[in-house]
């Protein structure tokens, strides 16, 4: 039986191409022929977050875009004013009992007091810091405490904002107030520079920031416009973007015969002369009247509903930005709802409440009743004052009648229980109600 000699060659490992050992799996994190998880070509490796144009530092802008734009006005100044709508509800009794609520109206508005605060707060939140100065007879110079057992009298209060507070001392001491203003340096009227002690001052701050960037923005805080610049950018440039696709939505399309050979031969006046008469036809009559052979006048209108619904979501994100309500920034409920943006409005009265009437508002308040109440020559002096905020919310007349109904049924179960006499629960009852309940009494028998 003969055999086959098969000849014998060493054996070759089969390798894997190099080029397709290095491509990674199209199905993973990381895929070469889309690019994705690939540095260079994956816009998410590069996106990086920045500060950029840094608004603190440029109070002209501040002051143009208070001036020259009605949403960033919005944005810093309509919770203050929304906090102060409903004004403040005073109550002042003195020591021996009297009612002092005239005299203290009298010394707010001889202050300005109200009005001062609130633009001190308003202007505090645009440039990051502002601060309301007590210029008081106490007899001490304005760079000494405020001593209250010396204070005649509160001459007035003057707002200063950040671009014209020169130098901002802090305490150094180690103690309470450590890393804290000190003293102030302001800008008066003259040019010239004057030092106050901080307590005869009243600090507004802006939006919180760490405490690096604080001491680099000059020992202040942020702006509240610097998390919106940019999208507020956006957003006035969609709008611009939107006027002018509006203007050119039109176009009128002219079919004039020999339009052509006209131009070919130079002779323009034609074509300027038919358009002319075209067009004062057209005023005249209300009408198009064009030849019968071959002319023809058409309109070609441009879509916008896609450019639309983009301005709308620039100002969605102008809202989510500002934290503020589009009903109350834009005066509109949102798009594709059938409400008028109800939770967020009450979520926004809620921060009103939390940031301004029980916050920074409160804060001022408290420290100027304090001073008032020290005067030597007031008659307000050692009075008890006390405030409060009215509603932000108004309800409507189906919420007040439910509301009204509620405490009814709440008034009738108590009598039914033994626990009210009826006559208690009608009188109880009849303010909300807005009537006057009359309980007829038992005739004494002859």
């Amino acid at each position: 039986m003969s055999k086959r000699r098969h000849n014998k060659r060493p054996h070759a490992t089969r390798r894997r191409p190099a080029s397709r050992a290095r491509n990674p799996r199209g199905d993973g994190f990381t895929n070469a022929l889309t690019g994705l998880g690939t540095a260079g070509y994956d816009r998410r490796l590069a996106t990086t977050f920045g500060v950029g144009l840094e608004l603190a530092l440029n109070p002209y802008l501040i002051r143009d875009l208070m001036r020259g734009d009605a949403i960033a006005r919005k944005v810093v100044a309509k919770q203050v004013d929304m906090a102060f709508a409903g004004g403040v509800e005073w109550r002042a009794i003195s020591p021996a009992g009297d009612d002092l609520k005239a005299p203290l109206l009298a010394e707010l508005t001889r202050l300005k007091a109200l009005a001062r605060i609130k633009s001190a707060r308003i202007w505090g939140r645009a440039f990051g810091l502002a601060i309301l100065v007590i210029n008081a007879d106490d007899g001490g110079a304005p760079e000494e405490p405020l001593n209250l057992a010396l204070l005649n009298r509160i001459t007035h209060l003057r707002k200063v904002d950040k671009p014209r507070i020169v130098k901002i001392e802090l305490d150094t001491s180690g103690g309470d107030r450590d890393g804290e203003a000190e003293y102030y340096t302001i800008q008066t009227a003259g040019g010239m520079p004057l030092r106050i002690h901080h307590t005869r001052v009243i600090r507004f701050d802006g939006l919180e920031v760490d405490e690096d960037t604080f001491e680099r923005l000059n020992y202040s805080h942020d702006t509240v416009l610097q998390p919106v610049w940019e999208v507020l950018k956006d957003h006035q440039t969609g709008g611009s973007v939107l006027s002018a696709q509006l203007e050119d939505s039109i176009k009128v399309i002219w079919k004039i015969r020999g339009l052509h050979d006209a131009i070919a031969a130079g002779d323009a006046g034609f074509v300027q002369n038919w358009m002319q008469s075209m067009s004062m036809f057209t005023s005249a009559f209300r009408a198009m009247g064009i030849d019968s052979e071959g002319e023809d006048v058409s309109f070609l209108t441009k879509p916008l509903k896609e450019s639309v619904d983009v301005f709308m979501a620039l100002m969605h994100r102008v809202s989510a930005a500002a934290d503020l309500p589009l009903v109350e920034l834009f005066g509109m409920a949102p798009s594709g709802l059938s409400t008028d943006d109800k939770s967020g409005t009450r979520r926004y009265y809620d921060k009103i409440r939390s940031e301004e009437q029980e916050g920074a508002l409160k804060a001022a308040l408290d420290r100027l009743v304090e001073v008032i109440t020290a005067q030597r020559t007031s008659p307000l002096e050692g009075a008890l004052i006390s405030y409060t905020w009215p509603s932000l919310w108004s309800p409507t007349a189906a919420e007040v009648a439910a509301l009204n109904k509620q405490t009814a049924e709440t008034h009738a179960i108590m009598v039914g229980l033994g626990a009210w006499a009826p006559a208690a629960a009608a009188d109880a009852l009849a303010p909300a109600m807005g009537v006057e309940v009359m309980i007829p009494t038992e005739e004494a028998p002859e």
